[in-house]
Formats: structure tokens, C-alpha cells, sequence
């Protein structure tokens, strides 16, 4: 009767974006397979069924306002003349604003039975979309088989193309034979799609999803304009733990760089001017153990290795958002900087990829840079950070020295600590500070959080008498505005020597410790 084939299923996605007017808006064809060889059984059910399944599951992840259509082929029962399959293929929802409920509707009570009249059913597609030539025309597939009806599919996008009629396929080959494969990524190729192969449930699934986001980030919102880190907007970077870092400012998502918590770049801005940072974006193209996590940033108004204050620390959601694929961070209230330090933290799986960042904001005057930094909130200094000369003098784990690296938000490395051990900590050239406060951060609600800190001081020697000035208990959960938790001494304390003990934990054995702030002066 008909040789295996199983065509498709889809999904697809489409969005009006503002950065795509070039192109028009985008139009997308879900091309259902319900051939015959659809009821062969793979891994214990019907390849129809799980080709639903997957489509009902995706389905409800498309926004409203996406235009897309529904066509099928093979679905109406082979009679004595097995040849009318081949022109079996229907429209069962023309191109239009999306709409779930009637997509899965549409799709549940459908069963396998025809030809694979997969050339006829690209040539009848080709009619479906909207005519202008500045739509986007996308049709998403996948199949197990090649045609059987002798209508090469090849052959008709080349006709469709000739006519004006450009089309881009997406396809995956489900348990695909050698020759479909060969047919499909032909097909995919020529169009300048792309194409996947699944061979279960679970690999049609996550195949599904990436052609759907691939295709939805052809036109989905990219961020809020010009991006001041951008090297085509005079972006550059200054200094950086890897030269890798440039691949993320270059304008282009096709690759991924791995960074590890710690590693970080200081960037500048066009003609080195001084900048307005109002918000930071971080894309997310599909869920994975090792998308970006903690990502710190900090600013200097001085030079690229000094004087450098906290901004920012955000946390990346593994998730994907199809409206825009940047997860964009407000910076409240925006920064005025010469230099800008990102620091990278741990992703869900530690090491993380990233492909591209992006800062907005404006570039500056130099009179309204000063005006700007004139009106911004005093900048408080971390008198304990390295970079500021704070230095460990003595620790039960020395570890402790990464409570001080500078890198914070989570993202240097933590120390793990236990109850009882403790660590004394010195200030810029053996000099007596005054500190009014301390901070600790927390990430997420944690047993491994530190719980109660306690903090001693003394102005005579490291080993010397030491008096307890305070402690306090972090809460074990993440506030909105700032993930550091800070303790207010009573009164500002004098300390030659900052001893910093921990008490307990929330739960566990030890806790990790990322980083300790102290604010003040230093005489």
C-alpha cells in the first residue's frame, strides 16, 4: 500500500516584532502527517499518538497572536482507490490568529490511514500563506518516510520559489528511513531551515521544542534597541578573565561560550564615554542545566581596575519567554559609569553558556555625566574587598579569603564553612577602619545558608583581645530589592582587625559563605 512515512507534526510560532518590519510579519503552517504508517507502534504506542501528544503539549505554549494554520493529509480511510489518498490533504484551520483550544481540537480526534502525499501537501501549503512577499512563510514538519504518491516535494518547493513563493522548513525525521532522512534534510537544507531526528517520545518532544523556539526567535523581540556593549556600537572590553568574552557583544546568538563562576569583564563604552546603564539582558533560547544563573555588576566612575560599586545582582531564569527571548533587568536607579564590571555566577549545572549580553541605557556628556553623578545616592564603599586593600590575616579554612574577591552576587566562589570557624580579616595598609555596617548575600532559601554571623574587633594586634560588637541571623530567603542582608551596628566601630565567627547553619553540617561586605572608612 504505502511505504512508511509518518509527516508531521508541528508547531510553530509567530510574533509582529518590532526589529523584524524589514521582513513584514511572519506566517507559520503546522503540517500534521496522519499516513498509514503512523499506527506503527514505537516504544508502546502508536507514533500518532505521540506525535499528538507532543503537538497538544506545545500547543498550549504558543501566545495569542501568533499566526498560524493547521493542514493534515491522510486522514480519511483508504477505499478500493488507494491513488485518492495522494490528493487527501486538508486545511483544517487556515492561517490565522492563534487559538489553542481549536488547535488541540482540531488535533485529538485525529487517525492515521493514507498515502504519504507529502509533495502535494507542500505544493497546496505553498497556497495557504498570505501572497504578499514580505511575510515570512514558515512551515515546521516531521516525518518518517518519503513521499509514496511520486509528486517529488523537492522538486515543488523549487517551483514554489520560482513562483515567489519562498518558504523556510523546519524538519525532523521520527524513526525516520535512511531515504526519508536524505528527503527531509534536503528539504530543510534548500529552504535554509533546519533539521532534527527523533527516534522516542521523549527525543520527539525535545526536538519539537527546539524547531519551535529556533523558529520563534526568528521573530520574537530582541531586547529594547541598541545595546551600549554592543562592539558595533563602540563597545569594547577593557580587560577580562578570558578573551571569549568578546563573542558576547559581537551581535551574533549562532554560538555559545562556557564562563565559570568567578570570571568576569570590565567593559567601556563608544569613544570612552561615560554612561547611563538602565537595564542588562541575558537571552535564554531554550531550558538547560547550563543556561546562565548569578550574574553581578558593578561600576566605576574612576578607572577600569578601581573604585568599582555595586550595581546589580540578578538571577537568570531557566525558562524561556517567547514575547522576548532577553530576560532584562532594571537597574533602579540607573547607573552612571565609566567602566562596567560583569561577573558571572553559577548556571542551574555550575558552568554556564552564554551567548550574548546586552546593556541599555544612553552614553553621556561629560556635563551630564557629572550632573548624574551628583544626584545619584552616595556610593558606599566595600572597605573589606581586595581591591580596596581588605586582606585575610587568619582563618580556621582559608577559604574565607573568597568572602573578600570582590565578586559578588554569588558568583565567585563560595567558602564552605562550618560552625565555630572563624577568620580575621585586615583593612588597607594595617589601618584602623570605622565601619558602619556589613551585608551578607543570600541567593535562594538554602539549608546550606550561613545562619547566625557574629562579629568581634580589635584595635591592637591580630592575635590580641578581641570585643564582640554584634551578630545577627540571615533570613532564609531571597528579598526582591537585594539579595544582601545587611547588620547596622548600634553606633560606627573602630577596628584595626575584623573577626567574623559562624555560629550555624540552616540546617546542614556546613554552610556556604560567598561573600561578606564591609562599609565604613578607612583612616
Amino acid at each position: 500500500m504505502k511505504k512508511p512515512a509518518l509527516f508531521v507534526l508541528l508547531l510553530a510560532i509567530f510574533f509582529l516584532a518590532p526589529f523584524a518590519q524589514a521582513q513584514g510579519p511572519s506566517q507559520i503552517e503546522i503540517v500534521f502527517d496522519a499516513s498509514g504508517s503512523m499506527n506503527e507502534i514505537s516504544t508502546g504506542v502508536t507514533k500518532m499518538d505521540t506525535a499528538k501528544k507532543a503537538l497538544t503539549t506545545i500547543a498550549n505554549q504558543i501566545p495569542t497572536g501568533s499566526s498560524v494554520g493547521l493542514r493534515v493529509f491522510g486522514v480519511t480511510p483508504v477505499r478500493e482507490n488507494i491513488r485518492e489518498s495522494c490528493t487527501d490533504s486538508r486545511l483544517l484551520i487556515p492561517i490565522g490568529q492563534y487559538d489553542a483550544t481549536r488547535m488541540i481540537s482540531q488535533v485529538q480526534p485525529l487517525k492515521s490511514y493514507g498515502m504519504t502525499a507529502l509533495g502535494y501537501s507542500l505544493e497546496k501549503a505553498g497556497t495557504d500563506f498570505a501572497p504578499a512577499q514580505d511575510v515570512k512563510k514558515s512551515i515546521i514538519l516531521i516525518s518518517d518516510g518519503e513521499e509514496t504518491c511520486g509528486k517529488d516535494p523537492v522538486e515543488v518547493m523549487k517551483n514554489l520559489k520560482a513562483q515567489g513563493i519562498d518558504i523556510t522548513i523546519h524538519a525532523i525525521g521520527f524513526g525516520a528511513t535512511e531515504a526519508a532522512k536524505g528527503q527531509l534534510r534536503k528539504l530543510a537544507e534548500m529552504s535554509q531551515g533546519s533539521y532534527r531526528e527523533a527516534e522516542d517520545a521523549d527525543s520527539l518532544q525535545q526536538s519539537l521544542q527546539e524547531v519551535v523556539q529556533k523558529e520563534m526567535l526568528l521573530t520574537a523581540q530582541r531586547g529594547a534597541g541598541a545595546s551600549l556593549i554592543d562592539a558595533s556600537e563602540g563597545g569594547r572590553i577593557v580587560s577580562s578573565s578570558t578573551q571569549e568574552f568578546a563573542k558576547l557583544i559581537d551581535g551574533s546568538e549562532e554560538k555559545t561560550e562556557a564562563l565559570y563562576p568567578g570570571q568576569e569583564a570590565v567593559f567601556s563604552f563608544k569613544d570612552n564615554q561615560p554612561a547611563l546603564i538602565e537595564k542588562f539582558a541575558v537571552p535564554i533560547f531554550r531550558v538547560y542545566d547550563y543556561n546562565p544563573g548569578e550574574i553581578s555588576l558593578s561600576g566605576s566612575t574612576e578607572s577600569p581596575t578601581l573604585g568599582f560599586f555595586p550595581i546589580a545582582s540578578f538571577k537568570v531564569e531557566n525558562k524561556v519567554f517567547f514575547g522576548n527571548v532577553y530576560q532584562e533587568f532594571k537597574i533602579d536607579p540607573p547607573a552612571a559609569v565609566r567602566y562596567l564590571k560583569v561577573v558571572v555566577g553559577a548556571g542551574p549545572g555550575g558552568h554556564s553558556y552564554h551567548t550574548e549580553w546586552k546593556a541599555y541605557g544612553k552614553l553621556l556628556s561629560e556635563d551630564e555625566f557629572a550632573e548624574e553623578v551628583k544626584k545619584a545616592p552616595a556610593h558606599e564603599i566595600n572597605i573589606l574587598a581586595a581591591e580596596y586593600g581588605g586582606r585575610l590575616i587568619a582563618a580556621s579554612n582559608m577559604k574565607f579569603s573568597n568572602l573578600i574577591d570582590g565578586k559578588s552576587g554569588g558568583v565567585g566562589e563560595a567558602a564552605g564553612v562550618e560552625p565555630g570557624q572563624e577568620a580575621i580579616f585586615g583593612f588597607s595598609g594595617g589601618k584602623t577602619a570605622t565601619i558602619t555596617k556589613v551585608a551578607v548575600p543570600v541567593f535562594e532559601a538554602s539549608q546550606y545558608n550561613c545562619k547566625t554571623i557574629e562579629f568581634y574587633v580589635s584595635t591592637d594586634a591580630p592575635t590580641g583581645e578581641y570585643t564582640k560588637v554584634g551578630g545577627f541571623e540571615t533570613t532564609n530567603m531571597v528579598f526582591a530589592t537585594s539579595p544582601y542582608q545587611e547588620y547596622t551596628f548600634d553606633a560606627p566601630v573602630q577596628a584595626k582587625y575584623l573577626k567574623v565567627k559562624i555560629v550555624n547553619t540552616h540546617g546542614m553540617y556546613y554552610c556556604s559563605f560567598p561573600e561578606l561586605q564591609a562599609f565604613g572608612k578607612v583612616e
